[in-house]
C-alpha cells in the first residue's frame, strides 16, 4: 500500500473502540485482511488487502463479509461505507456497493 493511503487511515483506529481486523488463510499462508470499523452510525471498511497473484479468487470478499458481521454483531445493523481504490472497487460493487462521491489523492512528485 503507498504510503499516502496510509496517511490517511491512519487514525481511523481512534475512530472507536470497535474495530475487527480479519486475516483470511488458504492453508498455512495469510492472503487477505480487511478491516472494519463502528463509528457513529455506521460501519468502515478500510485495509482490504490480497496478495498480488490471488487476486479474483473470492479471498477479499470473504474477509470482508466476515469483518461486517463482526461489526454488526457488535454494533448492529447500520450503513456500511469504505474508500475504493480502482483495484478494488469490481470486489465492491460485486457485494452490491454503489459508486458515490470520488475522491483525489495527492501525492509529491518524485
Amino acid at each position: 500500500m503507498p504510503p499516502e493511503f496510509l496517511a490517511l487511515t491512519g487514525a481511523i483506529p481512534n475512530w472507536s473502540g470497535q474495530a475487527y481486523g480479519i486475516v483470511g488463510y488458504d492453508g498455512n499462508t495469510a492472503v487477505t485482511s480487511t478491516l472494519s470499523f463502528v463509528t457513529g452510525e455506521m460501519i468502515y471498511i478500510a485495509m482490504v488487502a490480497t496478495l498480488p497473484g490471488l487476486h479474483g479468487r473470492g479471498y477479499a470478499e470473504a474477509a470482508m463479509r466476515r469483518a461486517i458481521a463482526e461489526a454488526q454483531a457488535a454494533g448492529g445493523s447500520r450503513r456500511i461505507w469504505l474508500h475504493a481504490t480502482a483495484a478494488g472497487r469490481p470486489v465492491y460493487n460485486a457485494m452490491g456497493f454503489a459508486d458515490g462521491a470520488e475522491l483525489a489523492i495527492y501525492t509529491f512528485g518524485n
